[in-house]
């Protein structure tokens, strides 16, 4: 097929010889950040003007959604340091280092939609006549989960080189079986 296209071993190896450095320091540093940034949004988007100056369930439920969010914070920033001992993604291998940027970027996308629908959930507990709609529930549940799902392939893109106390799989297990309960 290669001699078909006028390729030979030594032209493939010419063409694949250079590539582009990445300080991988900087990178996950970066990534870091802006994923940062998501769980700020997702803490930001909580905050509302009530009408009530009493304690009420738009408090608990702004409340119980800041603690959500800080355990998504805590469990992303926790994902990779739980052993002292592990590879990098990055590090690991070229394909476990492109899975986990791109990983990323969908673990923003799901926080954000997390945030999104958690301030609009909020704002509607306050007024007790009106119901939010199912698919504003169901993409805060589906944010909730795939973000769960998202740092347990993130988690196992890694390689630890200690045991692990707790295996990668059972933390996937319980983040399925934490979604099926919230349904």
């Amino acid at each position: 097929m290669l001699v078909i296209l006028g390729l030979s071993k030594f032209h493939l190896k010419k063409f694949f010889a250079y590539r582009i450095a990445v300080n991988i320091e900087h990178s996950t540093e970066r990534i870091g950040l802006f994923t940062l940034i998501a769980f700020g949004e997702s803490v930001v988007a909580i905050i509302w003007d009530s009408e009530s100056p009493h304690f009420s369930i738009p408090y608990l439920a702004a409340i119980l959604g800041l603690i959500i969010s800080v355990s998504l914070k805590t469990a992303y920033f926790g994902s990779d340091t739980s052993s002292r001992h592990f590879v990098h993604a990055i590090r690991r291998h070229v394909l476990t280092g492109i899975i986990w940027q791109y990983l990323h970027l969908f673990l923003t996308m799901f926080i954000i939609a997390f945030g999104a629908s958690l301030s609009v959930l909020v704002k509607f507990s306050e007024y007790e006549q009106k119901t939010p709609d199912p698919i504003l529930r169901c993409i805060f549940v589906g944010g909730l989960f795939l973000t769960n799902i998202t740092l347990a392939l993130l988690n196992i893109c890694h390689k630890t080189i200690e045991p692990d106390p707790v295996s990668k799989c059972y933390t996937f297990f319980f983040n399925f079986i934490l979604f099926l309960c919230s349904i």
